[in-house]
């Protein structure tokens, strides 16, 4: 009588051991397919926390950086200042809009350069412009050597301008690099209240650092730029670059060191000192 309970139980046993193996491998597949479903939630958004605002400033920061690369391929050639032509141009009437005077001052440099070639640069002024013409001769004095900037397009301009319009281009992409920063933070914190598990904790002190550290070498690079129109200097890009990213290092790492620090967590004191402290016990400092 025992024999066919002894028989089933052996081909009962390799059908349970078959289908916890199945259920297992279920359930192996269920961890992986969640797990590998969340590293790519993560991943896709981490991506879309750097896509987003470089696609906001793309176009901007493409026509800010524009000028800078046609001045990178530019050809300068050294020309001597002869003299300096102010003329006042009306603007045709059915041309002009709303919003553009029906007046402006053409001022026209003449230019000789080494080979005895001579250079006409023209400079557009607003109407009017009282004592342009003292000012223009007190700052391009006659018989001093410029260098000429002959653009891909055929016009041609002056070093003091190109030093100008170089230094007030960087300072723009630095400020679009600033709101790009400042929009992927503002959205990583939004992400991060609606899917607390599918992004890393924000780091709050790193980022109010470097925001803070950039937003101060920012006002210095304006303050800058204003001095540069008074004082035109021609700066290399990669010296400004430098600098400018030298200085939001040095003022991460103070900021982070002594002002967004946490706070100090006090040691926990031992419940027997703690009733010991308390007054009107034994022991606790009042007689």
């Amino acid at each position: 009588m025992q024999e066919p309970d002894q028989e089933q139980e052996a081909q009962e046993a390799p059908a349970t051991s078959s289908g916890t193996r199945l259920q297992a491998a279920r359930a192996l597949a269920g961890r992986v397919w969640q797990e590998g479903s969340g590293q790519l939630r993560r991943l896709g958004l981490g991506v879309f926390l750097v896509v987003l605002p470089a696609a906001l400033l793309a176009y901007p920061a493409y026509l800010v950086a524009q000028k800078l690369w046609v001045y990178q391929s530019a050809q300068v050639v050294q020309a001597t200042l002869e003299h300096i032509e102010i003329r006042t141009l009306e603007n045709d009437q059915d041309r002009s809009s709303w919003f553009e005077a029906r007046k402006h001052i053409d001022a026209v440099f003449y230019f000789k350069d080494a080979a005895g070639q001579s250079l006409a640069v023209h400079s557009d002024y607003s109407w009017p412009a009282p004592g342009l013409k003292r000012k223009l001769e007190s700052q391009y004095q006659s018989g001093e050597d410029f260098s000429l900037y002959l653009l891909p397009d055929r016009s041609i301009v002056i070093d003091v301008d190109v030093a100008v319009s170089r230094f007030l281009r960087l300072t723009l992409l630095m400020g679009m690099v600033l709101v790009a920063m400042l929009t992927s933070a503002l959205v990583w914190k939004r992400l991060l209240h609606q899917m607390p598990d599918c992004l890393p904790a924000f780091p709050r002190a790193f980022a109010n650092s470097v925001l803070t550290a950039q937003a101060v070498a920012l006002g210095v690079a304006a303050l800058f730029s204003w001095v540069n129109t008074l004082s035109p200097m021609l700066i290399p890009d990669s010296w400004y670059l430098g600098a400018y990213w030298g200085v939001v290092a040095l003022l991460t790492l103070c900021l982070r060191l002594l002002v967004f620090t946490p706070p100090a967590v006090a040691p926990p004191v031992p419940e027997e000192q703690a009733d010991t402290a308390r007054p009107g016990r034994p022991g606790g400092g009042r007689e």
